[in-house]
């Protein structure tokens, strides 16, 4: 019997990438909607240093701030994760 919580063995996941690729989407999305990291940052309830840190994937972000987020741009919280707009 298998371990159904353990990833399959071909999936690897390199956490710091994938934060800068959710940091590169939101900065993505903000700027497609010409909104300044001061406007989404107060939108969103956190300091712009803040937003900077997440936007060049430096540190985490919550599942509950990104789709805080996703509200302020006007995008699903899954583009946040897969750079789609829909």
């Amino acid at each position: 019997m298998t371990d159904s919580t353990a990833p399959a063995p071909d999936i690897v996941v390199d956490v710091a990438e994938f934060r800068r690729a959710v940091g590169a989407n939101i900065r993505a999305h903000r700027k497609a909607v010409g909104m300044s990291q001061t406007l989404l940052a107060k939108r969103a309830g956190i300091s712009r240093a803040r937003l900077v840190q997440v936007e060049a994937g430096a540190v985490n972000l919550t599942l509950d701030w990104a789709a805080t987020v996703a509200v302020a741009l006007g995008v699903p919280a899954a583009a946040l994760f897969t750079g789609d707009a829909t």
